[in-house]
């Protein structure tokens, strides 16, 4: 039987008196390394795998960044960075699970800022290129909407738009992102419509007055890329509406 965490720590505090000095301080440190190593990894498969903003909350996942700053950029087996695979989970995906852990992106992305998350510059893993992206996409546009395929609803955008809008409060994203990044296009969908008009209304001017290396977005809404008839029109009358 295997003993209790409890019962090995208090085994050893008792065996410390008996042991070499030597031998103490290298189990010592064996026990410090293996226990920061294990409990960075389960803290990393808890940001991918359990994280629940129903359940949780911005202090909790602050406090498991501070005990296990590693968690923050351990790769799942997809490639993906925990602040990533939050954008996946959800009622888009056809995984089946209905969490979602979105909101958590904001905190994720200053907690990695400070740790150095993706590298410098890379404002904690928000510039990460997506590793199954097939356009290079950062983790920036998938969060606009760059991969979205399946049903989605409001709460699923609105969600998405109001991490958008805390990003941009917390000047972690930029304006011109929208135009490096093409992410009025990425959100010309019906169902993407909050993300959408949070992007035209902060930067009018992605709507075709500039030049750009996007294609203007009502001619993208008559494009291959919306390929439902009913939503191809929605996404004309958005460009549409938003260009008047």
């Amino acid at each position: 039987m295997t003993p209790s965490v409890d019962d090995f720590i208090a085994q050893i505090q008792q065996s410390r008196e008996k042991l070499p000095k030597k031998l103490t301080s290298k189990i010592n440190e064996i026990l410090a390394r293996k226990a920061t190593g294990e409990m960075s990894k389960e803290a990393g498969n808890f940001l991918h795998e359990e994280l629940d903003d129903d359940k949780h909350t911005e202090e909790q996942v602050k406090a498991i960044i501070e005990l296990c700053p590693k968690s923050l950029s351990q790769e799942d087996e997809d490639g993906y960075l925990p602040i990533q695979s939050v954008i996946f989970v959800g009622e888009a995906d056809n995984s089946g699970d209905r969490r979602s852990s979105v909101t958590f992106i904001p905190s994720m992305a200053r907690e990695g800022c400070r740790l150095g998350v993706g590298g410098e510059e890379n404002r904690g893993g928000l510039l990460s290129i997506v590793p199954t992206a097939a356009d290079d996409d950062n983790t920036i546009a998938w969060l606009s909407g760059a991969w979205e395929k399946g049903p989605a609803s409001d709460e699923f955008d609105r969600k998405r738009a109001q991490v958008l809008e805390k990003l941009r409060d917390f000047d972690l994203l930029k304006k011109a992102d929208i135009e490096e990044y093409g992410l009025v296009t990425q959100a010309l969908h019906p169902k993407k419509k909050r993300r959408f008009d949070f992007f035209t209304s902060w930067d009018p001017a992605a709507l075709g007055a500039r030049d750009s290396q996007w294609a203007a977005p009502i001619q993208h809404a008559i494009g291959p890329n919306v390929i439902d008839k009913k939503d191809k029109e929605k996404a004309f009358e958005m460009a549409l509406k938003a260009g008047m």
